[in-house]
């Protein structure tokens, strides 16, 4: 992934806050696929945080 799609992750985390990975496929016009590489990528460097919401029973991520 490159340092470009990941900004561009983080910028819509912090228009929108707590994300999907849909909501992020559907804002950057990429697939599920790269939105999981970048996502866990963001998660290991620490700038982005990774919650369960139960209420969804899916995953959500915001900014770090």
């Amino acid at each position: 992934m490159t340092i470009a799609f990941e900004r561009a992750i983080l910028d819509v985390m912090d228009r929108k806050g707590l994300v999907s990975k849909r909501d992020l496929a559907v804002a950057t016009e990429r697939t599920l696929g790269d939105i999981d590489r970048a996502l866990k990528s963001l998660v290991r460097k620490g700038q982005a945080v990774k919650h369960t919401s139960a209420s969804y029973g899916q995953i959500l991520y915001e900014r770090g």
